[in-house]
């Protein structure tokens, strides 16, 4: 994918909304709204990573967890292409499968999907070498779109199917209840995962060495992709290509 915050600079995490520190978007109306929007200001381009969308994700959920550890979470992943970083995408879902997490993999179009399915691992759990781990249990599902587009009611099914089994797993195997899942109170602010990610954005040596802190700040005010992924001076240069 191509950033359309950073005008040509590759990234395979990013927010299409336009601010990786406010990627939120309300509904599905705001998921299409953005979708619409952006579309045509996206250049496509290979390969296909999942795992730093997935470390992100797991990084989210871990620091929420520390918070409030009686919500669960699904990420819905779109994908049209073969999965490349197949080692690094197995320690994410490894990962993934001791957070309260599921993980929904809906293949589009016709591409070669067949190293998809055995991260769908209903039979056998999944082994990092990285970690040298198995996963703690199966929380990915994986559904062919082309399988079942002139089915909806059946692709709904699919696609859900195994959620119910995935999350009642997680909270039973740590003694919680469905009297237990409650939110927490409104006046207990939960800490802003997105705000920690933009300080430590602000705290990289290379950002602390920019002599304008208004360009930082204009910076973190059009977003970037995730702050570990870019540099600073791709970031301003795409800042300083929108004044023009």
């Amino acid at each position: 994918m191509i950033d359309p915050a950073l005008y040509y600079e590759v990234s395979h995490l990013f927010a299409l909304n336009g601010n990786i520190f406010r990627p939120e978007v309300h509904d599905i109306e705001g998921i299409e709204y953005y979708y619409k929007k952006n579309i045509d200001k996206i250049m496509f381009a290979g390969p296909t990573h999942f795992s730093p969308m997935l470390r992100y994700w797991n990084d989210m959920v871990k620091f929420e967890c520390e918070k409030n550890n009686k919500r669960y979470y699904t990420f819905l992943l779109l994908t049209d292409g073969f999965n490349h970083d197949v080692e690094d995408t197995i320690e994410q879902v490894v990962v993934s499968s001791t957070l309260p997490v599921s993980i929904i993999i809906i293949g589009i179009g016709d591409a070669d999907f067949s190293n998809m399915n055995f991260l769908d691992a209903d039979d056998h759990p999944l082994f990092s070498e990285r970690l040298q781990m198995f996963s703690m249990r199966d929380n990915v599902q994986f559904v062919e779109f082309n399988k079942y587009k002139h089915d909806l009611q059946k692709l709904a099914q699919e696609t859900l199917m195994e959620l119910p089994r995935q999350m009642t797993e997680y909270f039973v195997t740590r003694g919680v209840g469905p009297t237990d899942l409650q939110e927490l109170h409104q006046l207990q602010e939960m800490r802003d995962f997105f705000s920690t990610q933009a300080m430590m954005f602000m705290e990289r040596p290379d950002v602390i060495a920019v002599n304008s802190p208004a360009e930082v700040q204009s910076v973190l005010m059009e977003g970037i992709a995730a702050y570990d992924t870019i540099s600073i001076q791709n970031c301003l240069q795409g800042y300083h290509n929108k004044l023009k």
